[in-house]
């Protein structure tokens, strides 16, 4: 096969091809080259999972049997997704309350407070404890910074004041817990996290 190729069709299909390719490391690029998606456990990390009594057939099960669809209803749910017609913007600016760090240094009277940052991002403060839950600042809530879904509005709580928190917890690495969040923690004194996302969150401090 001559390269390039000479005949139309051919500079067609080399054209498509290299679109693609484009586009893949474009998306790659847009997750800190796979970064974003941890890594597979190894070593004593492994053996550990392992251990785990809801740990069977490679991955890790719930207790009690968890159906996540109704049988057929995939494809149903994938075309509503995408070629739907419900309302999937506010038809005008969302009203947010604005917060510091010193939102918090007023502990509540119950002793116990929960503030919704957005998203699944949820400040708890129990007993004179804050744990920040799925921590996201990012643009959009995924593991690429170009495509899923995006903010509506900047987060009522700037990243810089995010060390009102003691600690923090996530469940899921790839969408609910922002790598920025890990880098610098600051004051926050520890984080827990679930055995498949502690191998992406490690290298990050």
């Amino acid at each position: 096969m001559a390269f390039p190729p000479k005949s139309r069709l051919g500079r067609v299909l080399l054209a498509i091809l290299a679109a693609v390719l484009s586009i893949v490391v474009v998306l790659i690029a847009s997750t800190g080259w796979l970064d974003a998606l941890g890594a597979a456990p190894e070593g004593e990390r492994l053996a550990r999972i392992k251990r785990s009594p809801n740990y069977r057939d490679g991955a890790f099960r719930n207790p009690e049997p968890t159906q996540m669809a109704t049988s057929g209803s995939t494809w149903k749910t994938i075309r509503q997704w995408l070629g739907g017609h419900e309302q999937r913007v506010p038809p005008g600016p969302l009203p947010i309350v604005r917060l510091t760090k010193a939102s918090f240094t007023q502990p509540p009277v119950s002793g116990l407070r929960a503030t919704w940052l957005g998203h699944s991002t949820v400040l708890v403060e129990i007993d004179g404890a804050r744990i920040l839950f799925d921590p996201v600042w990012a643009r959009r809530a995924s593991p690429s910074s170009l495509i899923g879904p995006k903010r509506f509005h900047e987060p009522p709580l700037a990243l810089d004041h995010r060390k009102a928190a003691h600690g923090f917890g996530a469940h899921q690495r790839e969408h609910v817990l922002d790598g920025r969040v890990l880098v610098d923690r600051g004051g926050m004194a520890r984080h827990h996290v679930g055995h498949g996302c502690r191998v992406g969150v490690e290298p990050l401090g």
